[in-house]
């Protein structure tokens, strides 16, 4: 029997904080940290060889008016994570089942000198008890076009030194126009082409990718489902770097404007005319995480 190929994609989560204040934003922020170092320490699968490559907590403007920690159909998640995996399979794998999810991290294992404890004052709050927190597994899609380098790839030997800022876009392919196979194709490519052209003078680097939902099946358990299905099966990722680094409060108003342009000229160049509920995207300041090698095998 032969084995099974790797399917890359990534673990999409919004982390909505429950009661939202600067004290518990801060806490989930230090939580994020040694969380995010607990899940790239996952040992490879043994059947794929895959394990999670990288994390991104993307994280909107104070105050932005299309953004909440509600859940509503007209806002987008004001928190948006992104794990990417060499395998969809993985998140379905007792490792990552394993991964703590108590609010204390500290509580679980040493810390190392780089790290913060997250000190919250109930010593068994786990994290859901400040945060209400949705999933959803999208795999990612072989493309024929290498523009840019692919997200994963990227974000996997990125170094995250505070030398450059970055953005991270999310272009849901809204559900109701029907998009298939092709036409997420061919908007990937035209996305690729447009910002090429539209490269930001401090520009260091730009990554795309295209997902479609996994379906239910890939779902990790105990996960609970963001309603794919009534926003969008097709998304594109994208992220935007820029060395020296710009403000967030800059960075991400030019990363909304050159997204808009481009997809608003897609609507023009395919159809004719801009097409209302055809897509729609959000755009966060990105915080990005990956692995660090541990032998010679991954240097």
């Amino acid at each position: 029997m032969g084995s099974i190929s790797p399917q890359p994609g990534v673990l999409l989560v919004h982390p909505l904080l429950r009661s939202p204040n600067d004290s518990n934003a801060e806490t989930f922020h230090r939580w994020t940290k040694l969380h995010n170092k607990d899940l790239l320490n996952i040992p490879k699968d043994a059947s794929s060889g895959a394990n999670i490559d990288a994390c991104v907590r993307g994280v909107a403007l104070n105050g932005a008016t299309d953004y909440s920690h509600e859940e509503k159909p007209d806002k987008w998640p004001a928190y948006m994570y992104t794990c990417f995996v060499g395998d969809i399979g993985v998140l379905k794998n007792q490792p990552y089942y394993n991964v703590s999810r108590k609010l204390n991290l500290e509580q679980t294992r040493s810390l190392a000198e780089d790290e913060k404890p997250v000190g919250y004052g109930d010593k068994n709050a786990m994290v859901f008890d400040i945060v209400n927190a949705k999933f959803a597994v999208y795999k990612e899609i072989e493309r024929p076009y290498m523009y840019f380098s692919d997200l994963r790839s990227e974000l996997a030997c990125a170094k995250f030194s505070g030398a450059s800022s970055e953005t991270i876009t999310r272009i849901n392919l809204c559900t109701p126009y029907g998009w298939d196979l092709q036409s997420a194709k061919l908007l990937a490519h035209y996305l690729e082409t447009s910002l090429q052209r539209s490269k930001l003078e401090t520009m260091t680097g730009m990554s795309l990718t295209l997902y479609r939902w996994a379906g239910r099946e890939s779902q990790p358990d105990k996960h609970p489902l963001i309603d794919v299905q009534g926003i969008s099966e097709w998304m594109i990722l994208v992220i935007i770097r820029c060395s020296p680094p710009y403000r967030f409060e800059k960075l991400i108003p030019i990363t909304m404007d050159i997204i808009g342009t481009s997809l608003q000229a897609f609507a023009l160049d395919t159809i004719g005319s801009e097409v209302k509920g055809m897509f729609n995207y959000g755009v966060w300041g990105a915080e990005g995480y990956n692995r660090v090698p541990i032998d010679k095998e991954e240097l």
